[in-house]
């Protein structure tokens, strides 16, 4: 784990206060509940609740009108939104209807924001997925990585290709999409050595999704402990130029690890004693948290 320089920007937790305060009285009075405009409302205040220590609980309230905006609203979001920006488009929407679990959002986010793998492959997708697909990866063109970034697009696509399956229910996707991550991985093997940055965190996701099943409980603990540590990097990074961000607390919860709880859950996986056996590590403090109201065992 890497040590925190003293002069490592952070959080400023009284203006973080503030601004939950403020988007308090903003919600007093309701336009919809679902209205497109709270997304980042929502969002915001998961991450701000997160910061200040709220009951898990009230986090996940958060993301659950969050996904709900996602689910009202999708095909307006895909419209609006700059196709380079596929995190928000395509991976949090899902990620979201997974950890919340609602039936309703997940049978509108699937409609929204997932589209089958197969035409993807088969380079029969719909011209806008083509281009988000193209802004990320040259792999859905020729077939071939040719650096890191082509490499952590391609486990971006993919990784999203597998959230839809999940969210789907399409076990037969699943394990082509996990098939074909592993043989691209293994021909890359050289690119994916330095496990740091964007790269970093989507290997872990893959590391997830490889031990679902048959399941490795102790890999997915550690791809968690590993996305904890990966996720808080960039954080910090991100503070040292972003004011708004510290004010805010835009950021501070982790959002993926949280969907790897809910995929481990869904599997039929109970990390809580894997979780308990390491509940001194701080960068399983967030799993810990929020596991056991996603379907793992409490830990003591």
């Amino acid at each position: 784990m890497t040590t925190e320089p003293t002069n490592a920007p952070t959080f400023e937790l009284d203006a973080v206060r503030e601004h939950l305060a403020a988007t308090d009285a903003e919600l007093i009075v309701y336009i919809d509940e679902t209205h497109m405009s709270y997304l980042p409302t929502y969002l915001g205040r998961a991450d701000a609740m997160h910061l200040l220590g709220a009951p898990p609980e009230q986090v996940l309230r958060q993301l659950w009108l969050a996904a709900r905006c996602y689910a009202s609203h999708g095909d307006v979001y895909l419209a609006k939104w700059p196709v380079h920006q596929f995190k928000r488009r395509r991976l949090l929407p899902l990620e979201l209807a997974l950890v919340v679990a609602d039936a309703q959002v997940l049978e509108a986010s699937t409609k929204h924001f997932v589209v089958d793998p197969m035409l993807l492959l088969a380079g029969a997708e719909p011209d806008s997925v083509t281009e988000e697909v193209r802004a990320l990866t040259s792999f859905f063109r020729g077939g071939e990585i040719n650096d890191q970034a082509d490499l952590t697009g391609f486990l971006a696509v993919t990784y999203w290709m597998v959230l839809g399956a999940i969210a789907s229910a399409d076990n037969e996707a699943l394990d082509m999409l996990r098939a074909l991550t592993a043989r691209i991985l293994e021909k890359n093997l050289w690119l994916a050595r330095k496990r740091v940055g964007g790269l970093g965190r989507m290997l872990c996701a893959h590391q997830v999704i490889g031990e679902l099943r048959p399941a490795v409980p102790d890999g997915i603990v550690d791809a968690l402990a590993e996305h904890g540590r990966l996720h808080a990097d960039a954080v910090r990074a991100r503070l040292g130029d972003d004011e708004a961000a510290r004010r805010t607390g835009d950021g501070a919860l982790d959002v993926t690890s949280l969907a790897f709880l809910a995929m481990a859950a869904a599997a039929g996986i109970d990390l809580g004693p894997r979780l308990a056996a390491r509940r001194e590590d701080p960068d399983l403090a967030q799993a810990l948290a929020y596991a056991p109201l996603l379907g793992h065992t409490a830990v003591a």
